[in-house]
């Protein structure tokens, strides 16, 4: 149909996008190493005036995000106990108080906590696949990607920027003892 010619035309283009940004931010972490991230390397670019701005407005976005993803965190808690709105934003408060006392308490603080938190996923997910695994049949995959290559595409994109989140890495590259060997190496595709 004419219209699924339409809907799959570029559709490798939000795959492309975060390859490139892993390799811009990969290039820009062993180049200019920064502890700012993209405040630092918008000054490195721009200029001392453009960096404040970068920083600014990434700042704004962090200060009016995290109240909204704290928010829908406290919805997923108040619908697992079966509570009402109230319940959302008491639980919406305590995840908010919880990331400010990681935060304050340093890098090693949230490193270890993300540790922590990734090796729960993974638990998780290994959980939730083993408790599926009695019930996996042949016939539940057909069809398989019914949208195609394109639809897995469209969806991995969005997932994978979604976890890596490479703008939130690219300070670390300033902790590294050598960036050029270890940055390309841990975000993506090697870089010369």
């Amino acid at each position: 149909m004419a219209g699924d010619d339409r809907r799959d035309r570029g559709e490798g283009g939000p795959l492309l996008l975060s390859g490139l940004i892993a390799l811009v931010f990969t290039r820009l972490g062993t180049r200019a190493g920064s502890a700012t991230g993209v405040a630092g390397y918008t000054a490195a670019g721009l200029g001392p005036r453009a960096g404040q701005a970068a920083a600014r407005c990434f700042l704004a976005g962090v200060v009016t995000g995290a109240p909204v993803v704290c928010l829908i965190g406290g919805a997923y808690v108040a619908e697992l106990l079966g509570a009402g709105g109230r319940t959302a934003y008491v639980a919406a408060l305590c995840l908010l108080v919880l990331v400010l006392a990681v935060r304050l308490g340093g890098v090693r603080t949230g490193t270890g906590l993300q540790l922590v938190l990734v090796a729960v996923l993974v638990s998780l997910v290994v959980v939730a696949v083993a408790g599926a695994a009695p019930g996996a049949r042949a016939a539940h995959w057909t069809p398989f990607a019914p949208d195609g290559w394109a639809g897995v595409a469209r969806a991995a994109s969005p997932l994978m920027l979604a976890f890596v989140g490479w703008e939130a890495v690219a300070p670390l590259t300033a902790r590294l003892r050598d960036p050029r060997a270890s940055s390309p190496a841990s975000s993506g595709p090697p870089s010369p």
